[in-house]
This record gives structure tokens, C-alpha cells and sequence, in this order.
């Protein structure tokens, strides 16, 4: 059974709010083949409509911790026009983190994209076709830190 000190976990989340309901969008005026043309009630280009982030932390010892993040995004406008057509993707991304502490020192292990999943973080569109920003395939890292 683990102990109530050694286990930790937290959660942050962020809801952009619908147009139907008094949304955060952007209004504005454009031009339009010369002809003044009024853009209103747009949702703000590639700003998720949801995110949450999740993070739990497991420690052994008080000389390591053990951490796996989540990352939820969805779906984002790729233009200005409130087109549905021209948005990205849905994704969850899961990353991983062992830290080892000793003396003044400290060792981090990270592996990005746990899960190798497709994860789209952007992109743009011509009006016709949708192009996507990819993030990087599953990746690792260390760092090292030392204390003076």
C-alpha cells in the first residue's frame, strides 16, 4: 500500500467557452475582394476549445520520483472563418520523467510521447486544404543539475 506522502497528483484545465454562449472570441472587421465585409462572433484561431493537464508523482524514496504527465487538446479553428472543416484533430499526449537526487546533484530522465502517437499541435489552411504542424515522435532526454 503506497503512503498518502508518497504519491501526489494534480490536474489543470482551461474551457474556452462556445459562441452560443458568450464566448471569448475575437470580433473584427476584414476586406474582402474590396467590399467591407464584417467577421463577428469568431472562435480564436488555433485555441483549443478544452485542454487539461494531468501529472502524478509516485517517490520511492526521497532520492527519486517517478512522474507521468498528460496532455489533452482539443479541437482548434486552423482559420479566422469559423469553418468546421478546417480544424485539427483531438489529441492526448503522455510523457514520463525519472529524477534521481544525490548529494548536489540531480539526474532527470525524460521520454516525450510515451505512447509514439500522432500529436498535432497546429497548422493552416489554403481554404480548400488543411496542412498540420506534427509534434516530434517519441523523444528522450537527460539533464543533469547540480546545486552550488
Amino acid at each position: 500500500m503506497l503512503g498518502a506522502s508518497k504519491l501526489s497528483a494534480s490536474t489543470d484545465r482551461f474551457h474556452t467557452m462556445s459562441r452560443a454562449s458568450s464566448s471569448i472570441s475575437t470580433r473584427g472587421v476584414g476586406d474582402v475582394d474590396g467590399l467591407s465585409k464584417c467577421i463577428c462572433e469568431i472562435d480564436p484561431l488555433l485555441t483549443p476549445t478544452f485542454f487539461a493537464n494531468q501529472s502524478v508523482t509516485y517517490r520511492p524514496s526521497s532520492r527519486l520520483d517517478l512522474t507521468v504527465d498528460g496532455r489533452y487538446l482539443g479541437k482548434s479553428f486552423l482559420a479566422n472563418t469559423g469553418d468546421r472543416r478546417f480544424m485539427t484533430p483531438r489529441s492526448y499526449g503522455i510523457d514520463a520523467t525519472a529524477a534521481w537526487r544525490f548529494d548536489r546533484f540531480e539526474a532527470l530522465g525524460q521520454i516525450r510521447n510515451l505512447t509514439n502517437r500522432r500529436i498535432i499541435t497546429g497548422g493552416y489552411t489554403d481554404g480548400v486544404t488543411s496542412y498540420f504542424y506534427l509534434q516530434a515522435t517519441r523523444n528522450y532526454a537527460i539533464t543533469l543539475r547540480a546545486r552550488i
